[in-house]
């Protein structure tokens, strides 16, 4: 006869969370509780602000890594389906900025594809707050702009809350046959 083995939705949290940043089992109290917190995060409600929605945009897709995975659909605790996508932490200073790729086929990864983005404010129950993006690859047409995450001192956007960084929409210029970027970089066709 088997027993059946019955783990706690915490202990869970934890597991998924250990497969997810690929963190094995902590022995020292530190790392515990450090994956308790990143668990307990998880069980928390927040609320969600959509503070801009720009298309056409030429956006780099990373290679598969470690920071960027697949997920699987799922559906959230107010019963709304997310569905499948890739997820990528994109270090900026000692922050991660969280990006969500949606449409994507494997041939995409590492890539520049042109999408829709949508720029979120994710506000945490205990008062902190996220932004993050949620980049949802479309149609091929030409893009009407790029994507940038310059210094605060160097450009104007969207403040990227932790860092000295800005998310910028930077115009894609055409000339003749060409289409220039920022810095006045030539981009593929």
């Amino acid at each position: 006869m088997t027993e059946a083995v019955v783990a706690s939705s915490t202990e869970i949290k934890k597991a998924e969370i250990i497969n997810l940043f690929g963190v094995q089992p902590a022995k020292d109290n530190a790392s515990r509780k450090r994956i308790d917190s990143l668990a307990s995060v998880s069980h928390s409600t927040a609320k969600y602000d959509t503070m801009l929605v720009v298309e056409r945009v030429l956006v780099k897709v990373p290679k598969e890594s470690g920071f960027m995975n697949f997920k699987s659909s799922f559906e959230t605790q107010d019963g709304k389906n997310i569905p499948c996508h890739w997820m990528n932490g994109k270090p900026l200073g000692k922050v991660f900025l969280n990006l969500f790729f949606y449409g994507l086929l494997q041939q995409n990864l590492g890539r520049s594809i042109v999408a829709t983005v949508s720029v979120i404010k994710k506000m945490m129950d205990d008062g902190r707050n996220f932004i993050m993006l949620d980049v949802k690859k479309t149609p091929e047409e030409a893009p009407v702009c790029e994507i940038r995450y310059p210094k605060v001192d160097k450009a104007e956007g969207i403040h990227l809350i932790g860092t000295d960084h800005v998310i910028e929409f930077r115009p894609i210029i055409v000339k003749g046959s060409q289409r220039i970027g920022a810095e006045n970089r030539v981009l593929k066709n």
